[in-house]
């Protein structure tokens, strides 16, 4: 019976953590539906998924999912897991995976959003001494995964701006005729005036920088993501505007290509990205890798 416990203990604080990585991640399907469903949909684990060797019920897994998500949710349309779990890997080898999760127009407590989400996370090894002795959930090896995120224009600009997404700083070209720079600036993103192209495959935003408006392209070419950058009005020094304009757009370029964003302990980097019209609305897919060094506090906000 404590063995039992233990197990379920163990699966449904892991389910928890997941599923909060990858939402953060915000991973996404690469074809989102073209319509979400009002009613709101309980976690459907695929009878499959868990072995009856491990002792748990894949109904007592789904329940505790879909219990967890909702207290870390704000809102979303539908979710579902599946989970791979043995008796013999978790408590010989401390084995829990694959582990995958997806759901539809899904919303954080501050405001992250998504159109659409599906990540996984291939294996997570555990001590299970730790689990036994102190009841604590930790890794022996980084779990690695990868998720995809759907965002519509609403989405992005969510996104942009969130506590999490921190905008590159960028070294003011004060004198275009020298090689002297200025301060470091950091570009203050806008969450509006956000559109998504999906004939050219681009998505357009605005962002703040030495108190003027500055509208950036980002594209991507051969897996890499490309940004071009432009000054919202003109102004009659063309010559600094195109040094500042040179510097945003290797700055916003990096930006992208190595963005990764960490929730403690977790982390999200891009590694691709694709813009599609399926759906009510185009959408920008984001593909992100996942490493979970050590599974996030259930109380970090996101």
């Amino acid at each position: 019976m404590q063995i039992l416990i233990i197990r379920r203990t163990l699966l449904w604080r892991f389910l928890l953590l997941v599923c909060l990585l990858l939402h953060s991640s915000v991973a996404f399907v690469s074809r989102p539906s073209t319509t979400c469903s009002s009613t709101t949909h309980l976690f459907v684990a695929n009878n499959n998924s868990v072995r009856p060797s491990s002792g748990v019920t894949s109904g007592l897994i789904a329940t505790l999912a879909e219990q967890a998500l909702r207290r870390r949710l704000q809102g979303q349309a539908y979710v579902k897991f599946d989970v791979t779990a043995s008796s013999s890997d978790m408590l010989l080898q401390g084995r829990v995976g694959p582990v995958s999760v997806r759901g539809r127009t899904w919303k954080s407590p501050r405001g992250l959003t998504c159109r659409a989400i599906e990540a996984k996370v291939d294996v997570c090894e555990l001590d299970m001494s730790k689990i036994v002795a102190q009841r604590k959930l930790l890794l022996t090896q980084p779990a690695l995964g990868e998720s995809f995120i759907a965002m519509n224009a609403h989405d992005f600009g969510n996104f942009l701006v969130h506590p999490l997404i921190r905008p590159p700083q960028v070294q003011q070209q004060v004198d275009s005729t020298t090689t002297t720079n200025g301060e470091s600036v950091v570009i203050q993103f806008n969450s509006d005036h956000v559109t998504i192209d999906p004939v050219a495959k681009t998505v357009c935003f605005q962002g703040d920088f030495m108190n003027e408006t500055w509208e950036f392209t980002l594209s991507r070419t051969n897996k890499q993501a490309v940004v071009t950058t432009k000054k919202s009005t003109t102004t009659t020094n063309d010559n600094d505007n195109n040094d500042n304009a040179m510097a945003l757009s290797q700055a916003m370029t990096n930006f992208f290509n190595h963005l990764e964003v960490e929730l403690d302990g977790t982390f999200l980097a891009y590694k691709d990205m694709s813009i599609t019209d399926k759906g009510a609305s185009p959408s920008l897919m984001l593909k992100l890798g996942i490493t979970v060094y050590k599974f996030p506090a259930p109380g970090v906000p996101f």
